[in-house]
């Protein structure tokens, strides 16, 4: 399991295929704007970079996919 997907566990309470299948994790309320800031302090040091503030919207984040697929293009960019 990655370091988001124990964040998000703990966070959550939702893991496995749970946590993989959700979506809307800020739209539903699972997640608030408190739990976006700690999410990405640990993507900025997971990633080893900042993360533009024109990135920081929940829309980005709202799943385990979406985080990832963030993760993964931060890398290649």
């Amino acid at each position: 399991m990655s370091a988001i997907e124990v964040w998000l566990t703990e966070r959550t309470g939702m893991s496995g295929d749970d946590l993989r299948s959700r979506q809307g994790l800020f739209t539903s309320g699972d997640l608030d704007s408190f739990d976006l800031v700690e999410l990405v302090a640990l993507l900025e040091t997971s990633l080893g970079r900042r993360i533009p503030a024109i990135d920081l919207v929940p829309r980005n984040f709202d799943s385990l996919e979406k985080i990832e697929a963030y993760c993964a293009k931060a890398q290649v960019g």
